[in-house]
């Protein structure tokens, strides 16, 4: 069978931690590199608190190397989708042109539309967006994935619910009306552990700060 090469947006969190997993586990696809979005003044994924250097940990735990797209968050959506296609076309040119996305639903990653997706000739995949909630959880931690939460929505998620393992007891805890794997990103988090890192990843966290809806506990290197 020919394995597609394929790219995978990484935001380091749950729902990219398990969307890597399922890439690894379909032997059509190849995963061969991470696209990270970082705004260049935080250094920072947005709503996520999780900076630059423990993302290339990420990636380096896996083998797989980094593409950095600094993406400022002041500009418009879309000036913000030709910085993505601008970045895409290159890998295009190379021969790879499928890229995957941790979203539940293919409306969801808000970087790149169908019309542009098919103008430059890219596949987008979303492996995620057949499955149930429960299956979704029930096979993250079968394979014993990892997460502390990075970020709440403050209008769904006090902070009893930051700076937390992504454990069944957090889960249980959560209103009705939030998704069990943040299927409306009411949360965000840090994936520290999955069946192909090396080892877990070693973080320390800080202060907690407002980012747009979001309360967001910073971590850095320890």
């Amino acid at each position: 069978m020919e394995k597609h090469k394929v790219l995978l947006f990484w935001s380091g969190g749950t729902k990219c931690n398990l969307t890597l997993s399922m890439i690894k586990n379909d032997p059509s696809l190849d995963l061969v590199g991470l696209i990270s979005i970082i705004n260049p003044k935080t250094n920072r994924v947005n709503y996520h608190g999780i900076p630059e250097p423990l993302l290339v940990e990420q990636a380096k735990l896996l083998n797989l190397p980094l593409v950095r797209v600094f993406i400022p968050d002041d500009i418009s959506s879309e000036e913000v989708e030709k910085i993505i296609a601008e970045k895409l076309s290159i890998f295009i040119k190379k021969g790879f042109s499928t890229f995957v996305f941790g979203n539940l639903n293919q409306n969801g990653h808000h970087l790149l539309s169908d019309s542009q997706a098919q103008k430059l000739g890219a596949k987008l995949i979303f492996p995620l967006k057949n499955h149930s909630t429960d299956d979704l959880i029930k096979e993250y931690f079968k394979h014993n994935h990892q997460a502390i939460i990075t970020s709440v929505d403050r209008n769904k998620l006090d902070n009893s619910f930051l700076a937390k393992l992504y454990d069944q007891e957090w889960i249980e805890r959560l209103p009705k009306e939030v998704s069990r794997f943040s299927e409306n990103n009411e949360y965000h988090s840090f994936a520290t552990y999955s069946p192909f890192f090396k080892m877990r990843i070693p973080y320390s966290k800080t202060i907690a700060v407002e980012e747009g809806i979001y309360t967001v506990s910073l971590l850095k290197e320890p």
